[in-house]
């Protein structure tokens, strides 16, 4: 198994959607995922995402897209899929990606396991959440959903890149998360 950098699975994944720079890194460095990075995320990518939107019951932008966690070894914890809804400046719904770990969570648990972490103990959610730094995030392309709904394209999106990793041996700790 390899552990490539969140740079060489972003551009791994470009390649094999024929994504041109539409493949990006988030980094989460300096907290623990949770809220300080939506300010991050909203300002620095919500445009990259302003073509591929679905508009929902409610008048909201609906968005959605594929994500892989990087823990600070290099290691992918997670490859998954969310969502969030854009109604004028409010954004809503970031789902997985910026949710903070609880204990019983499957990935939060493989983690811990990883970095020998008691979960349970005084502060072990937050020390598994420290272990995330880099999200590798995949927006879903809305064009031609013609017969396929967005939820399809997320699924069938969230396979293929957890099925690429795998395929280039590149080890993911949840390794059934993209298959479901």
């Amino acid at each position: 198994m390899i552990t490539p950098s969140a740079t060489e699975i972003s551009k791994m994944i470009c390649e094999e959607l024929g994504y041109k720079n539409f493949v990006f890194c988030l980094d989460l460095t300096d907290n623990a995922r949770a809220r300080a990075e939506e300010y991050s995320f909203k300002e620095n990518y919500l445009l990259e995402f302003d073509d591929w939107h679905i508009i929902t019951k409610d008048g909201s932008k609906g968005y959605k897209y594929v994500y892989a966690l990087i823990l600070e070894d290099g290691v992918v914890a997670v490859v998954g899929k969310t969502t969030f809804q854009v109604k004028g400046t409010k954004i809503s719904g970031y789902n997985d990606l910026f949710r903070a770990y609880k204990g019983k969570e499957l990935t939060a648990q493989l983690i811990a396991a990883h970095y020998k972490i008691n979960i349970d103990g005084n502060g072990g959610s937050k020390q598994v959440d420290m272990k995330v730094k880099k999200a590798v995030i995949i927006p879903v392309n809305t064009d031609g959903l013609e017969g396929k709904t967005y939820d399809d394209r997320t699924k069938e999106l969230e396979k293929r890149i957890g099925n690429l990793l795998v395929s280039k041996q590149i080890f993911i700790l949840n390794g059934a998360s993209h298959l479901h």
